[in-house]
């Protein structure tokens, strides 16, 4: 059947309806078999509700509406039932809404589920777990490996290379030098390398094992503003924790110290 849309050309059939040009559409217009549009380097279709908010395009099958995309507040709505997505370009965000409701729905909505998951997040700001406050922002998380070593600010031992992990402003490193030529360093021992800065007003303090004559624990305290923690040992010192030194140890060939130390840091 051959017809007019305005001034424009409209063929309809059984399978499908072809216009050529531009057609503006008043009122509804049903077409049977499938509606094909088409055109070449500009806009194909334009869809436009006028003066409220709500469906712009209703999807359907076999008669009964499976979603919408529509508008609120002249953002776009895509979804079903309530559950949907609102594209709000004033606040650069994507919001959980309801498509029946035409509003927001907060604390609601899950993003995958446990058997169909999401693979990788890649975040350049935060997260924030279990709350909306700052105490509940989770803005960094690493695992990596650092170089540490013996030194007394002048001479170093050769290196240890160990684990560390970082959440938010908390660094646990491995302290794990193992069995390390301290002989040539004269000074009071201290761990170099650790892995980021530690904080200018809190460090942190540990406690660790090793050759040490008398099995004696080393006290191990993270320096603030500095990338070194310093050791104590009660054996150096009398009974009153006195820094380590290379006699502290059964063997200055052989150093060995063993544990993990916590500290927070600035970065």
């Amino acid at each position: 059947m051959a017809g007019y849309i305005g001034t424009k050309a409209v063929n309809l059939s059984t399978t499908g309806a072809d216009i050529a040009g531009d057609a503006d559409v008043s009122g509804a217009l049903d077409v049977g078999g499938g509606l094909t549009v088409d055109n070449d380097g500009s806009t194909v279709l334009t869809v436009d509700r006028a003066t409220s908010d709500g469906t712009i395009i209703d999807l359907q099958k076999s008669g009964s509406s499976v979603g919408s995309i529509g508008v609120n507040s002249s953002d776009l709505m895509i979804g079903t039932g309530d559950t949907g997505m609102r594209f709000s370009d004033g606040e650069d965000s994507f919001v959980p809404s309801t498509i029946t409701g035409n509003a927001n729905r907060d604390n609601a909505i899950d993003l995958g589920k446990t058997s169909s998951r999401f693979k990788d997040l890649y975040l350049s700001g935060g997260v924030f777990l279990g709350g909306t406050g700052s105490a509940n922002k989770l803005d960094d998380y690493e695992e990596g490996t650092a170089a540490i070593y013996y030194s007394d600010g002048t001479t170093n031992s050769s290196t240890k290379t160990v684990k560390y992990t970082k959440i938010g402003d908390l660094v646990t490193i491995t302290i794990d030098l193992y069995n390390l030529n301290v002989s040539s360093i004269t000074g009071n021992l201290s761990v170099y390398g650790l892995p980021y800065t530690v904080n200018s007003s809190s460090g942190g303090r540990s406690t660790l094992v090793g050759s040490i004559t008398g099995n004696t624990p080393v006290v191990c305290q993270a320096v603030n503003a500095t990338s070194h923690a310093n050791l104590y040992t009660g054996t150096s010192g009398g009974a009153n924790l006195g820094s380590l030194v290379k006699g502290d140890f059964v063997s200055d060939t052989q150093a060995a110290l063993h544990g993990q130390l916590m500290y927070r840091t600035n970065s």
